[in-house]
C-alpha cells in the first residue's frame, strides 16, 4: 500500500514538471513573490523567478546573473532609503498564453505611506516549466 502511494506521488510530481504541463504557480503569483523578494532584499529568492533563455551561452548566463543581482541589490537599497514598505499588492490585466509560453500582467503596489505605483511584467516559461520574469518596467 505504501509503495503504491509512493509510486503515485512520483507520477504526480513527474507529471507536474517540464513542457506540456501547466506551471505550478500562476504568472501573477510569480510576479508578486518577485516583488516581495526585492523589497525584502532577498536576491537569491528574487533570482529564482528570473528568466534566462534556454539557448543562452554560459558567458551570457553569468553576465545576466551578475547584472540581475546587482540590480536587485541597488533597487532594495533605494527602496530602503526612500522608506518604502508594501501595504498591498494587486495583480491587474493578467494574460497567460500557455501555448506560446508567455504572460503579461501589471502589479499595483500600494505603499504604507498611501502612494501607489504600477509595474508591467512579461513572463516566459523557464527550463523548469515554471513562469519566470523576462522583463519588468
Amino acid at each position: 500500500m505504501l509503495a503504491a502511494a509512493a509510486a503515485l506521488a512520483l507520477v504526480i510530481l513527474a507529471g507536474g514538471c517540464g513542457k506540456g504541463h501547466e506551471p505550478m504557480m500562476t504568472s501573477s503569483d510569480v510576479a508578486l513573490n518577485f516583488i516581495k523578494a526585492v523589497f525584502a532584499g532577498e536576491t537569491k529568492e528574487g533570482f529564482s523567478y528570473f528568466f534566462i533563455p534556454k539557448n543562452a551561452t554560459e558567458e551570457r548566463r553569468r553576465m545576466e546573473t551578475r547584472a540581475f543581482m546587482q540590480g536587485i541589490e541597488a533597487l532594495h537599497r533605494q527602496l530602503s532609503e526612500d522608506g518604502r514598505a508594501i501595504d498591498m499588492l494587486e495583480a491587474l490585466d493578467v494574460h497567460e498564453d500557455l501555448k506560446d509560453e508567455k504572460a503579461t500582467l501589471k502589479v499595483r503596489i500600494t505603499y504604507t505611506n498611501g502612494l501607489t505605483s504600477v509595474t508591467s511584467f512579461m513572463l516566459r516559461i523557464g527550463d523548469d516549466g515554471e513562469w519566470k520574469i523576462a522583463r519588468a518596467k
